[in-house]
């Protein structure tokens, strides 16, 4: 009777081993076939597995975001921030070459981590209504590959503000323009956004800063230069109200523009702009302490 049991039991054996295998080897050709496809999560330890490259193979992209200001505190780290890589790849579902990518978020050193193969990739950085696209190689010889993300900031204390109250009721939206001029020796190279504030000793504060409060944020929509005088083509993004502007104290205008490792972030395309502008409002503003 053992005899007969025996061989039954090897064979059940046999065929619940030879079940595990296959279930491993279907488990294994789903991670390869889904690693082809790219990650798109939005986890920063989630890697980019593509074409049936190794975790070994990987390697470590920082993205590294800070804020350089003229004003205290002159160095921010920026925590929170979303972080987008994205890239080019062959989808063999599609036959197509399409793209992917993958998110993360800085975190409290600024620091937003990757772990992707060697090759071509656009950055993006985003960060109060500033948005930058930057091309960048990961060089198979470095391990470690870090991106130095800076937004910088220019106050501008003496300027000439400029806009048209079409409606008449002291305010600008999005889509209007509005013109301000400056000079300065310091040329601001491709800049972004323009914020206006205003000193508040009420508002919430920035250890080490001064206690301000918004006005209005502006997008730049075109530059002129000439010599040491520039004039910026803005749209407001937040509306700008007129009565809230003082002729005699004007709102702190900072600049911001995006560099990364010394290089400007996407040029702004210059505009012309008119010689023969509209009846506009004009205020200037006086230095400020």
């Amino acid at each position: 009777m053992a005899r007969q049991v025996f061989p039954k039991v090897v064979g059940g054996i046999a065929i619940a081993c030879s079940f595990i295998v296959l279930f491993y080897l279907l488990l294994n050709l789903q991670v390869a076939a889904s690693g082809q496809q790219g990650d798109q999560s939005n986890s920063n330890s989630s890697p980019r597995v593509g074409g049936g490259v190794s975790q070994q193979a990987l390697l470590q992209l920082s993205v590294r975001v800070t804020l350089i200001s003229d004003e205290a505190p002159y160095l921010r780290i920026l925590s929170g921030l979303p972080v987008q890589v994205s890239w080019q790849s062959f989808n063999p579902n599609s036959q197509k070459m399409e793209t992917f990518s993958v998110a993360g978020t800085t975190d409290d050193r600024g620091r937003a981590l990757f772990r992707i193969s060697p090759g071509n990739y656009s950055l993006q950085v985003t960060w109060n209504n500033i948005k930058g696209n930057r091309s960048i190689y990961v060089d198979p010889s470095q391990r470690i590959h870090q991106v130095d993300w800076n937004i910088q900031s220019k106050t501008i204390s003496s300027y000439t503000l400029e806009f048209k109250d079409s409606r008449g009721d002291g305010r600008v939206l999005a889509g209007e323009k509005v013109w301000l001029s400056y000079k300065s020796d310091a040329l601001i190279r491709n800049p972004a956004l323009v914020e206006m504030r205003i000193d508040n000793p009420n508002a919430p504060r920035i250890a080490g800063s001064r206690p301000s409060q918004k006005v209005s944020s502006l997008a730049v929509v075109g530059v002129a230069v000439a010599g040491d005088q520039s004039l910026l083509e803005l749209t407001p993004i937040d509306p700008l109200v007129a009565f809230d502007l003082d002729p005699d104290a004007l709102p702190r205008a900072a600049v911001y523009s995006i560099s990364v490792e010394g290089q400007p972030v996407i040029p702004i395309r210059e505009t012309v702009i008119p010689a023969a502008k509209p009846k506009v409002a004009v205020a200037e503003a006086e230095e400020l302490p």
